[in-house]
């Protein structure tokens, strides 16, 4: 980060300023976080899905002498939709949990070379510095929700193919 620009006068309203940069920043972090605790769990969800869906299909399988499956296409797209589903969540998901350089403002040895200088014009050039970091982070936060939100449509997408795929295995193992 470069060393912030002194203004050339305090505002009245600087302190209030600071410390609402401050709570945003602490905002937006805690927004960051979430988003990535959120992510973690619908893949989670996705991983322990597809492996008891394969589990179940394993267990078809070995009844496959028996299934008399009356639209075997139908349970072969649904099932490789789920899957393609599936994998296309996995990538959004690992893109949207993928470290991302995160502003927090200005640091101290960005402040140093304004230590001779009166600390409200200080507070101001950091409210200023503070203002760009938020923007900053608010695009970050925008493209984490995206992709937390396309993960969470794709796992939900793959689920509701995969439980098709299974009715219909279902289906043909109880109606022999």
């Amino acid at each position: 980060m470069s060393t912030p620009t002194v203004p050339g006068e305090a505002k009245p309203g600087d302190d209030f300023l600071y410390e609402y940069g401050l709570h945003e920043l602490k905002q937006m972090s805690d927004d960051y976080d979430a988003l990535d605790e959120k992510t973690g769990v619908v893949l989670g969800l996705a991983l322990v899905s597809i492996a008891e869906i394969l589990g179940f299909l394993l267990l078809a399988a070995a009844e496959h002498n028996r299934l008399n499956t009356p639209h075997p296409i139908v349970i072969t797209c649904f099932f490789y939709a789920g899957l393609l589903m599936t994998v296309a969540a996995v990538v959004t998901g690992l893109l949207e949990l993928w470290p991302r350089n995160y502003a927090a403002g200005p640091t101290l040895e960005d402040l140093r070379p304004l230590a001779d200088r009166e600390p409200k014009l200080i507070k101001a050039a950091v409210v200023r510095e503070l203002d760009d970091a938020c923007d900053d982070n608010d695009d970050i936060n925008t493209t984490k929700m995206h992709l937390a939100v396309a993960t969470a449509g794709l796992v939900g997408g793959s689920l509701i193919c995969y439980a098709i795929a299974a009715a219909y295995l279902f289906a043909a193992i109880i109606n022999p």
